[in-house]
């Protein structure tokens, strides 16, 4: 038995077809189409273009780290919170699981797009059939396309081509089967009926597409704020170990002094064991404290990604500069900032949009309750058998239907309706209860932000006060005026005094970034966290 030159033909032109496009070209045809989805629409959203990707960085800090580890030292890798905040987009497992979502989200989009494309397929089949000593042997190829229209219309066009039948018995036999083509076509007049209803899928996958990269704007602006947080705090609590250093330093050495006092028979034994105690009191506070920042970098290094075995250590320059710059002023007013942040929330939007989601949900779940009217036509021709190119028209076979599907039982589509009624209502209140929350943050950041400028003004001036208490306490104490106890609760206030500062001056700073963070003034680009100027302007109430 011989297959047909033309089965060969048809072999050849399929095969290479088949093995054509390998995984990985599947997986770049992937990435192309989303991130092109994904480019347009970030740009819209945030106003300019950046580059989205979901793979890892080629060398990422961790990945260094590693490598070094196997070396005999490894030099200590400063972070200042720009540097800090680069490191943990590259290596944070929360920030790529978010923007694995953003992707997981386009690529749903991409199958909705493409069901409303036309659909090609193709098969083949090759076969033997027996009974008993006799057998045939037959090849068919099937090729067809469908699309699905936006006024609900289906279309299904198909072509089969007999490609050979061969029978194997005491005749024997070598013919070519008939090939057939075939049309069909339905459009719905009432229920399923319009782009409102066919198009719905493909909105709400649009539309998720932005409201994912929404989620993940500020989910970016939240990020940030929390590693800044985190390196502050790491930063205040490194102020807290030298300033119980400087202090356990001091008192070791108002120690060494009574000790020497009470030697010459000056000072009494009651005390010299009062500054031992305050001593031993102040190396056990400077030892926590100590620990506590370790623990605070340990976190700090997992929450970015790495080791707790990394060379890392945050730049002490920057709680410098910080206090070097003071408390920078917001100037706005509380109307200007919630008017600014009802504008600016990309969340608030997505609430809002929510609504109009659910609207068009009860519609389409409306529309399931209609009475079911479709008009189809169908046609279809093939050709003889052995004339595969013979396709009599005058013999072909056509239909043309109306079906009608009464409502005579749509409990399931009811209760649809029903939900999506229930849904819309509960949007609504999603969409108010994000409206005050947002009311509700910017109201209390401002608060925090009146609160802590106080308190910093407070500490300020405890401080000098302290500095001053301590040097009273001081030359009384030599002068024998007054007490060693004098002295060292004095000290003590200004170690708490100084620490409160540190703490006052963070806390002014983190409310800064969470307000502009809460306003939507928060900006993200390869130059680091900063706020928008034009923003800025509005808080101020200078644009219209």
């Amino acid at each position: 038995m011989k297959p047909s030159p033309r089965f060969l033909a048809l072999a050849v032109a399929i095969v290479p077809a088949l093995l054509a496009c390998s995984a990985e070209e599947y997986r770049a045809s992937a990435d192309r189409e989303v991130y092109s989805i994904l480019d347009a629409k970030r740009s819209k959203i945030i106003g300019r273009q950046e580059t989205f990707s979901v793979e890892p960085p080629v060398e990422p800090l961790r990945a260094k780290l590693e490598a070094e580890s196997r070396a005999a030292s490894r030099p200590a890798v400063v972070l200042s919170l720009t540097r800090a905040l680069e490191v943990a987009e590259e290596n944070s497992r929360d920030f790529q699981s978010q923007k694995e979502t953003v992707y997981s989200r386009a690529l749903t989009l991409t199958l909705e797009r493409w069901r409303l494309g036309f659909i090609p397929s193709a098969t083949g089949v090759a076969a033997v059939d027996g009974v008993g000593s006799d057998a045939e042997a037959s090849g068919s190829f099937t090729a067809a396309v469908s699309r699905l229209f936006a006024s609900g219309a289906t279309m299904v066009a198909q072509m089969t081509v007999g490609v050979f039948q061969a029978l194997v018995s005491s005749s024997g036999g070598l013919q070519t089967l008939p090939s057939a083509l075939s049309v069909a076509i339905t459009q719905p007049l009432l229920r399923g009926f319009g782009a409102a209803i066919v198009l719905e899928p493909l909105t709400q996958a649009d539309r998720d597409v932005v409201y994912e990269i929404r989620a993940f704007e500020r989910f970016q602006h939240e990020f940030a704020v929390d590693v800044a947080s985190r390196f502050y705090r790491i930063l205040q609590q490194a102020d807290v170990v030298e300033n119980e250093r400087t202090n356990y330093e001091n008192l070791t050495l108002v120690r060494e002094r009574n000790e020497a006092l009470a030697r010459a028979g000056r000072l009494s034994e009651i005390e010299v064991g009062q500054a031992q105690q305050d001593e031993l009191s102040a190396r056990n506070r400077w030892v926590v404290a100590q620990e506590v920042l370790e623990s605070l970098l340990d976190a700090f290094k997992i929450f970015l990604g790495l080791p707790t075995d990394a060379p890392i250590v945050v730049d002490h320059a920057e709680l410098a500069q910080l206090a070097k710059e003071g408390l920078v002023p917001v100037d706005t007013t509380e109307e200007h900032a919630m008017s600014v942040a009802f504008s600016e929330r990309l969340d608030y939007r997505t609430s809002r949009d929510r609504v109009d989601d659910a609207e068009r949900h009860a519609h389409v779940a409306a529309d399931a309750l209609r009475t079911g009217l479709d008009l189809s036509a169908s046609y279809a021709v093939a050709t003889p058998v052995n004339q595969p190119g013979n396709l009599q028209s005058t013999d072909a076979a056509w239909r043309v239907a109306l079906s009608l599907d009464l409502p005579v039982d749509r409990l399931p589509q009811r209760n649809a309706y029903r939900s999506a009624l229930l849904a819309l209502e509960a949007s609504r209140r999603d969409a108010s209860l994000a409206q005050d929350n947002i009311q509700f943050q910017v109201r209390e950041e401002l608060r925090e932000l009146r609160q802590t400028r106080e308190s910093y003004e407070i500490q300020k001036r405890a401080v000098a006060l302290a500095e001053s208490r301590v040097e009273s306490a001081d030359l009384y104490l030599q002068a024998g005026r007054s007490s060693t106890r004098d002295l060292l609760e004095a000290r003590e206030a200004l170690v708490q005094a100084r620490n409160a500062l540190t703490a006052a001056l963070i806390d002014y700073a983190l409310a800064r970034l969470s307000l502009f963070r809460d306003v939507g003034a928060l900006r993200l680009d390869s130059a680091g966290m900063h706020v928008d100027a034009g923003v800025i302007a509005e808080l101020r109430g200078e644009m219209p």
